[in-house]
């Protein structure tokens, strides 16, 4: 017999909650929740499309996950600490071997994280994950995009280029045969399954002027810091922290799927930042500054590199 709708959530996607505050999660017409007191609530939402977002090759425990991680991301942008995800959840056909498996990719990633599954949708389509995040900020201590002053560094966490070269890897693996079994896989791990920096996110909530995750590339968004603060900025290619496996770092520019965190920081905060990234074992690096004006310069060995792409655009 077919699995029907009501069956696929009663066998893959309903489990025990693991926070006491969800009154009332998947089950009913809505969820019912219980806001953290006095503090103010993030909301993000992400979809995943087979054919743009992953392959029809990927697998579905990476799918699931990953559609989690990516949220995570943006909750970690603001500072924030996630809570509670819906997941609407778009398949052709309901096969059991993958519905079990993406629900395995799905929770590992929630319980990795604390977040309840509390609701979602289940329909007939073309293969497409949205989900829902909601988190919670301390009122006073959240970061924006639009906060950067000029003589503010520009920090990044962790490397870069990882997930443009996976994918590129993915696209023409013959290009890259330098690569080798071990290397591959920490790649595609890192493509499939990136870590939100949800713990830097907070602590540098308190001192960074400015954030954003990098998903689309570092230049497009970092250029959303710039429109936003309304400021200029110059950064510098031979800075940028990569992967040792990229066959140059400016293409660390523009590929994405990296979910580092672009910050603006203060220089009389340095020391509180070393701190953090002692305290959270992450490598911090400073870029580049923010200028006055509206422009974005990239140097490379002290001259200016002309820019062909900015990142990935969805149109």
């Amino acid at each position: 017999m077919p699995l029907n709708e009501f069956d696929i959530i009663a066998t893959y996607f309903k489990r025990p909650h693991l926070r006491d505050d969800v009154a009332i999660g998947s089950g009913d017409d809505c969820a019912v929740l219980c806001p953290p007191p006095g503090k103010r609530l993030l909301v993000t939402v992400d979809t995943l499309n087979e054919g743009v977002h992953f392959f029809p090759t990927t697998s579905p425990f990476d799918i699931g996950y990953k559609s989690i991680a990516v949220s995570l991301s943006d909750i970690a942008a603001m500072g924030g600490e996630p809570l509670w995800a819906a997941v609407a959840l778009t398949i052709p056909l309901p096969h059991a071997d993958w519905l079990e498996d993406f629900s395995k990719g799905l929770y590992a990633c929630l319980d990795r994280y604390q977040v309840a599954l509390v609701g979602g949708n289940l329909t007939r389509g073309p293969l497409a994950v949205s989900t829902q995040l909601l988190g919670a900020c301390d009122p006073k201590h959240y970061l924006t995009r639009h906060g950067a002053r000029p003589g503010d560094l520009i920090y990044v966490t962790g490397t870069l280029g990882e997930g443009g070269l996976a994918l590129a890897f993915l696209q023409n693996p013959e290009r890259f045969k330098n690569i080798n079994a071990g290397q591959q896989e920490q790649l595609l791990k890192h493509l499939w399954q990136p870590t939100p920096r949800l713990a830097e996110g907070k602590l540098l909530s308190d001192i960074a002027t400015a954030a954003i995750d990098i998903s689309d590339g570092l230049i497009a968004d970092l250029q959303h810091i710039l429109e936003a603060s309304e400021v200029g900025g110059v950064i510098d290619v031979n800075a940028l922290p990569v992967t040792k496996l990229l066959p140059e770092k400016a293409s660390a520019l523009t590929s994405g799927d990296d979910y580092e965190l672009c910050f603006t920081i203060a220089q009389k905060d340095l020391d509180s930042l070393a701190e953090i990234s002692r305290k959270t074992a992450c490598l911090m690096t400073c870029i580049g500054r923010i200028e006055e004006g509206r422009e974005l310069r990239v140097l490379e060995n002290g001259e200016s590199l002309p820019l062909t792409g900015t990142g990935y655009r969805h149109f």
